[in-house]
C-alpha cells in the first residue's frame, strides 16, 4: 500500500531508528511511558541476552516448536504485506521474510531493533522501525496480516494495542496473537525471574474477555497451544518433545507454554 510504501521511505531516509516519528504520531496513553522509558530501558537492558536462551538445545527446541506454528496458523504467502507487531530482536520477521513476506516490523525498543537489523539486513522485503503498537503510524487497513507473539504480557493496554492491530488489518485479512500462558508450568517457573517479573501472562480464558472486550462481544476465533513438555524436561528427553505436542493438542489445548490465536477480518 502506499502508506506503507511511505513508512518504508522514511525508515530508509532516517538513520536515528525513530523514522520522524514524534509524540503526535502516539496517540495512546501508555504512549510517553513506553518512550521516555519504563519497558523501552527494561527491553534494552534484555536485548543482548534475550537471544541467548533460543541457542540453548531448550531454547532451539521451543522456537522450533512456537515458529512452526505461527506459521502453520498465520499461512503467509510471498508478496504479502504482513506487520510484526513487538518484533523484538527480529526473530519472527527474519522467518517471514524468507518466505518471500514484505515485512514491517515495530517494536518500542531501539536496541531489540538495533539487533533486528543486524539479523534482517539481507532482506531488502524487510522494514524495522520504533512505534508503540499501541499507536502505528500507518492509516486503517495497511496490511495482509499483523502478528504479534508474546508482546501483550508486557504492556498496560493490552485492549487498545488489540484494537490498533485489528484497524490496520485489511478486509479479508487476519491478526495472529500468541502469549504466554498462566496454566502452563512454563509460566509457574518463569515467574518473577528475569524480563517475566514484569509480565502479565494469560489464561485462555483470559484472551477470550480480552478479544471480546477490544473487537466486539461476537468476535469468532481460532486457537491453539503448543509447548506442552515441562521446563524441567532434562536434555536427554529433548528427542521425545513431538510425542508430548500431540498429545498435548488432544487432551491439554489450554495449557501450553504458548495460546495463539487467529481473527480474520471478513471481506
Amino acid at each position: 500500500s502506499a502508506a506503507v510504501f511511505q513508512l518504508r521511505r522514511e525508515c530508509s531516509a532516517d538513520k536515528s531508528g525513530r523514522c520522524g516519528l514524534t509524540r503526535k504520531h502516539l496517540r495512546s496513553p501508555a504512549a510517553d511511558y513506553f518512550l521516555t522509558g519504563g519497558k523501552v530501558v527494561l527491553f534494552d537492558a534484555y536485548a543482548e541476552s534475550y537471544d541467548a536462551w533460543f541457542t540453548t538445545p531448550k531454547g532451539r527446541v521451543v522456537w522450533e516448536i512456537e515458529e512452526r506454528l505461527l506459521l502453520e496458523f498465520l499461512g503467509p504467502r510471498p508478496g504479502e504485506e504482513i506487520l510484526d507487531a513487538g518484533c523484538g530482536t527480529g526473530l519472527f520477521t527474519a522467518a517471514l521474510a524468507m518466505r518471500g513476506v514484505r515485512v514491517t516490523g515495530v517494536d518500542v525498543s531501539l536496541a531489540m531493533l538495533t539487533i533486528a537489523r543486524k539479523r534482517c539486513r539481507g532482506f531488502s522485503s524487510v522494514v524495522l522501525t520504533r512505534a508503540d503498537i499501541a499507536a502505528l503510524p500507518v492509516p486503517a487497513e495497511s496490511f495482509d496480516a499483523v502478528v504479534c507473539f508474546t508482546v501483550l504480557e508486557f504492556i498496560y493496554h493490552p485492549q487498545e494495542a488489540l484494537r490498533e492491530m485489528w484497524r490496520v488489518v485489511r478486509p479479508g485479512g487476519r491478526l495472529v496473537v500468541g502469549v504466554l500462558n498462566l496454566l502452563s508450568p512454563w509460566a509457574w517457573a518463569r515467574r518473577g525471574r528475569g524480563v517475566f517479573a514484569h509480565a502479565r501472562f494469560y489464561s485462555y480464558w483470559d484472551m477470550r474477555t480480552l478479544l471480546r472486550g477490544a473487537l466486539g462481544p461476537a468476535i469468532a476465533f481460532r486457537w491453539t497451544g503448543a509447548v506442552y513438555f515441562p521446563p524441567w524436561t532434562p536434555q536427554w528427553c529433548l528427542s521425545y518433545v513431538r510425542r508430548f505436542e500431540k498429545l498435548g493438542a488432544i487432551f491439554a489445548r489450554p495449557f501450553g507454554a504458548v495460546l495463539l490465536f487467529r481473527v480474520d477480518k471478513k471481506s
